[in-house]
């Protein structure tokens, strides 16, 4: 959100101009740093209010999965008449999962993409196939799934192919349009890959290997549980559901059998890619090639939640056909609605009232809180572009979407140079811990204030990393720390929003401006200025 909101803001989120660089973020990021300023996010932004276009954008997400799941079950998947009732349930559940949100309808579009290129492989044409087919990339991330549904789509025209010894004009028209969409929604991360003049940090980046029984691990549980971005709520009611269908139908195999065994495999081979994808035993192939350190191809992981609620749908008919199956069903799917909209959503939880588990949630309010940081300017009393701030123990993003120069950042993309000159100002700092070297060194996509002290505390880290310390969780205050404040003044840094207490802020040329917080925010900034 706040790189979006920044690069909305900005006026030039429509340049195509390469050369062309936003001042607020890191003293000037590249366009390749943002996500696609030609993109429906983007032009919600440029034309309402910041949560008003986060609301309508996850309101396009849920229902373009509902659509587009309903209609691919109903006209590939269960074309039984008499099992509406389960599309229906299944599509609803779908559409309640927690997408990411930045990623727009990457993976929720993706059932309605998928049935418009199945329509147009069986030469069953619509005009309105092609217009999503052109939106989709301007509603999507490459880097996040857009890159697995081109192979999805590539796999499906060469078997068509094979089978049938037909070239599909239409299928591969469709299948150029969404490319081109791409190339053109995304040409500045596109440039960036073979712009000889730029060099990204993720060419630095290098994985942590797992041996074989770690790797087994993570894909038995990446198999019965969900990732961050990728949720399936599969854990509980849909893994129950699959089951008793494989036990009922274990002796008598059939079409649906076949078909849910299918999907199954695919959920199966993509845990798998996910599990071993740090397998030390594909090491030589990494360091041959540093493209696969830089990208994450066991990202095809996240297509899961779109073939898992296959899985659901199917199992839920062969349960029907049994007898009582058609009130199991009905039971399975209201079962997984309340799993999803009572307990493992934590904005419905909100809505309806429920208290959400310990450090899980803010409001969208609370997280930016507004008023807070109008007052820190206020303070400061000098216009915005005139300095530059770091954030310590608090998301970076918090600054950004309130319209502060920062020198910090979580970006998929940015140069390599300027890392290095970051790392001066914390270098000191993280060589106290070899475990911080190896994050930031190894993988610096949070260019961040780190503290190994912060670090070394396993609740408050996860927390200072991803989120922020709220004024509940100050328990601890850093009483060490070692910056390199002549870097920091070099780079024009003159102050840190620090969500904890720096003890030695003295030793560090740090002086104490004030103490901020209010009564509707979580946080209590502590505002230090480079001397």
């Amino acid at each position: 959100m706040p790189l979006a909101k920044i690069l909305a803001q900005s006026g030039k989120s429509l340049s195509l101009n390469p050369q062309v660089k936003i001042d607020s973020v890191i003293n000037g990021l590249n366009l390749s740093g943002f996500n696609s300023g030609y993109s429906v996010f983007n032009g919600l932004l440029m034309i309402f209010k910041p949560f008003t276009a986060y609301a309508l954008n996850l309101l396009m997400m849920s229902l373009a999965g509902f659509w587009g799941m309903a209609l691919l079950l109903k006209h590939f998947i269960i074309k039984d008449r008499k099992h509406e009732t389960i599309v229906i349930g299944t599509s609803l559940c779908f559409s309640l999962l927690t997408f990411y949100p930045p990623a727009g309808i990457s993976i929720a579009g993706f059932p309605l993409l998928l049935y418009c290129f199945l329509k147009i492989k069986n030469r069953q044409t619509k005009i309105w196939h092609f217009i999503y087919v052109l939106i989709f990339p301007f509603h999507s991330l490459f880097h996040h799934a857009g890159f697995f549904i081109l192979i999805t789509l590539v796999v499906i025209f060469t078997a068509d192919l094979y089978k049938t010894r037909k070239f599909n004009r239409n299928y591969m028209l469709a299948l150029s349009l969404l490319s081109a969409g791409y190339i053109f929604s995304h040409f500045h991360l596109f440039y960036s890959l073979f712009d000889p003049d730029f060099v990204s940090f993720r060419e630095e980046i290098r994985v942590q290997s797992n041996q074989t029984i770690e790797c087994l691990k993570n894909t038995i549980h990446n198999f019965i549980f969900d990732r961050t971005n990728s949720v399936s709520g599969q854990q509980l009611f849909i893994m129950l559901t699959l089951a008793g269908a494989l036990a009922l139908s274990f002796f008598k195999p059939n079409e649906k059998v076949n078909r849910l065994m299918f999907f199954t495999i695919l959920v199966s081979l993509n845990s798998i890619i996910w599990g071993f994808k740090y397998w030390t035993g594909l090491d030589p192939i990494r360091e041959s090639c540093q493209f696969l350190n830089a990208y994450n191809f066991a990202r095809s992981f996240w297509l899961n939640p779109v073939l898992w609620y296959i899985i659901f749908a199917l199992s839920l008919t062969i349960i029907s056909n049994k007898k009582y199956g058609k009130t199991l069903a009905l039971t399975l799917i209201t079962g997984q609605l309340l799993f999803l909209f009572c307990s493992y959503n934590l904005e419905y939880r909100s809505w309806i009232g429920l208290r959400n588990r310990v450090h899980s949630s803010l409001t969208f309010g609370q997280f930016y809180s507004k008023d807070l940081f109008r007052q820190i300017q206020r303070h400061i009393g000098r216009p915005q572009a005139n300095y530059r701030i770091l954030s310590l123990g608090i998301h970076p993003g918090i600054a950004q979407y309130n319209e502060f120069y920062t020198l910090d950042i979580y970006a998929t993309v940015y140069p390599v140079s300027y890392k290095h000159r970051f790392r001066q100002i914390i270098e000191r700092e993280i060589e106290k811990s070899p475990e911080l070297v190896e994050v930031f060194d190894h993988n610096a996509k949070r260019c961040y204030l780190l503290s190994a002290e912060l670090h070394g505390d396993k609740i408050i880290r996860g927390m200072a990393n991803a989120r922020g310390i709220t004024k509940n969780e100050q328990y601890l205050k850093i009483r060490n720390l070692d910056l390199n404040t002549a870097a920091l003044k070099e780079m024009g840094g003159e102050y840190i929003f620090s969500g904890v207490e720096i003890v030695n802020h003295e030793e560090n040329s740090l002086r104490l401006e004030g103490i901020f917080e209010n009564d509707k925010s979580p946080w209590k900034i502590y505002l230090y200025r480079v001397i």
